[in-house]
């Protein structure tokens, strides 16, 4: 999944007195104090650390009331920093008419709003609950627990906590199960098909029958 990364990075810290005694445990609680929370210096939010390494064997002592020592060492992180475009992978946990809700990684809350679902996926309610549905691939369906790839349109930072906003305008986008399936041509629309979504629309602006669509009530015998 794209977001993902391995850094090598090299990190100062600030020691407690308290902890002199045992310097690697006190790096590592400062280490795991980094975790799951969105940081600046490395552009996204640290998923894990791995093999830390302290580097020298003496370290600064700072003045003050509480003289920290600063201590450098390596660090191999796991960083989750996802950008606009990329395109990622979550669980679905919510279902609206307006909106589907995401779960990344089983941390970070994603939206997709109805303006950002491409025309081919359309609304439905049924006894087994509520989906989104291609037109043209019945086999295509997000509903809750789907696990679905969208693509990134923006990242918001809140007290170190993210919130992703997506789509799934882009074709290479939706269920990844439907998306891993050999490529079929299209079901073609009949004049039947094509009639019930012309109603459909027509019906949300209180509209009239089109001339051309009463031709094709004509054709498969309804009265108008």
């Amino acid at each position: 999944m794209e977001g993902l990364a391995v850094v090598h990075a090299k990190i100062g810290v600030f020691v407690h007195p308290s902890r002199a005694a045992n310097v690697k445990q006190g790096v590592h609680e400062i280490l795991n104090s980094l975790l799951l929370k969105y940081n600046e210096e490395f552009d996204g939010v640290v998923l894990a650390c791995l093999k830390s390494k302290i580097l020298d064997k003496s370290a600064r002592i700072l003045a003050g009331l509480t003289p920290y020592f600063h201590v450098n060492l390596t660090a191999k992180l796991l960083i989750f920093s996802p950008s606009p475009g990329m395109l990622i992978e979550g669980k679905v946990n919510k279902v609206e008419k307006d909106y589907i809700g995401v779960v990344v990684l089983g941390l970070f809350n994603a939206a997709i709003g109805v303006s950002d679902i491409r025309e081919d996926l359309y609304y439905n309610e049924n006894p087994n609950g509520r989906e989104w549905v291609s037109e043209s691939d019945e086999r295509h369906s997000v509903k809750l627990g789907s696990i679905i790839r969208f693509s990134v349109k923006s990242m918001q930072e809140t007290e170190h906590i993210i919130d992703l906003c997506g789509s799934l305008a882009d074709l290479r986008t939706g269920c990844v199960n439907w998306l891993q399936l050999p490529c079929i041509t299209p079901r073609k629309k009949s004049i039947k098909d094509r009639l019930c979504k012309s109603f459909l629309k027509q019906s949300k602006y209180m509209g009239v029958i089109l001339a051309e669509d009463m031709g094709m009530c004509s054709e498969l015998g309804v009265t108008v």
